[in-house]
């Protein structure tokens, strides 16, 4: 799906929490997909998948916004 090291600076779980809601289409404009679903599926808690994706979304959008500038 990507190449691993262009998103190394994302934590392990950063990335498989990442990687599961874009397969799921967590993402897409009508989505149905809930952090719920997303937490229940890998097994933890909806806070934590929650600040997993905060997190890594965060750092994705710092890194495009500079690439921008």
């Amino acid at each position: 799906m990507y190449k691993r090291q262009e998103y190394e600076y994302l934590t392990l779980k950063q990335r498989e929490v990442l990687e599961l809601a874009v397969r799921r289409g967590y993402y897409e404009e009508r989505s149905n997909v809930t952090l719920k679903q997303l937490a229940d599926e890998m097994g933890i808690a909806r806070s934590t998948i929650g600040e997993h994706l905060k997190r890594a979304e965060s750092e994705v959008i710092k890194r495009a916004a500079r690439k921008l500038s």
